[in-house]
């Protein structure tokens, strides 16, 4: 497996003892030097750090489906001020529920595992107090509040970004816990990917990214061919 990671100094260390272990790790700079972004060798997943204003998301995802068309990209948003918030355990972690798709059966990854599906009339109220109640169920009620946050803004943000056409397509939500920690995750059909404005840009409607950044330890989207998954972990 080829996994192309694409990231900010910051994470440099992380990197370079991810790519001497592992096959599938390498950096965007080996990708270009080795030939993995070519027509005989494409990454099976890329999974872009922090993506910056001058090579967005969107950009790098347009870029790969045309040579790639069912590529997983991926990106990560995290504080990059303090190196420690993101380990290689974390990148194992998610490369393997992540890369294997969406088939993989949760008990191979998570401790604990239930998904919500939000039909026709579904609401951010109905999933803030179904995530409260497994949070409870599972001893994580320390991380009710801002989970429930995070699973509005992420629900709102789903339902909002919808096209005419997409009005009666089902959203997901799944919360896994792996030990102490919660993942929240909210599956849709849209193709548009969720991206921070500057603070100084965004209004009301435009900061709940930004909260989202402040709660959880790090956070992200997936995108698939047919659908993206934006996903959230906390930690108690």
């Amino acid at each position: 497996m080829n996994l192309l990671i694409c990231s900010p100094s910051t994470f440099s260390t992380i990197f370079e003892r991810l790519c001497e272990d592992h096959e599938w790790a390498c950096t965007l700079v080996e990708a270009f030097e080795d030939g993995l972004l070519s027509d005989h060798q494409l990454p099976d997943g890329t999974l872009v750090i922090n993506p910056q204003e001058d090579w967005p998301l969107h950009r790098i995802l347009t870029s790969m489906r045309k040579v790639a068309p069912t590529s997983l990209i991926a990106g990560a948003y995290l504080d990059a001020s303090d190196d420690s918030v993101l380990s290689e355990q974390q990148i194992e972690k998610w490369v393997a529920r992540t890369v294997a798709g969406r088939g993989l059966a949760p008990e191979s990854w998570a401790d604990d595992f239930e998904s919500l599906r939000l039909d026709d009339g579904g609401s951010p109220a109905e999933v803030r107090k179904w995530v409260v109640e497994r949070l409870d169920e599972w001893g994580l009620d320390d991380l009710t509040m801002d989970a429930a946050l995070v699973a509005s803004e992420l629900t709102t943000n789903a339902l909002t970004s919808r096209n005419d056409w997409q009005a009666n397509d089902p959203i997901d939500v799944e919360l896994a816990r792996l030990d102490q920690t919660a993942l929240l995750s909210v599956i849709d059909t849209t193709p548009d990917l969720p991206t921070p404005l500057p603070l100084a840009d965004a209004r009301i409607s435009g900061r709940g990214l930004h909260i989202v950044s402040e709660l959880a330890q790090w956070w992200g989207v997936t995108s698939w061919d047919a659908s993206k998954v934006v996903w959230a972990e906390l930690a108690a």
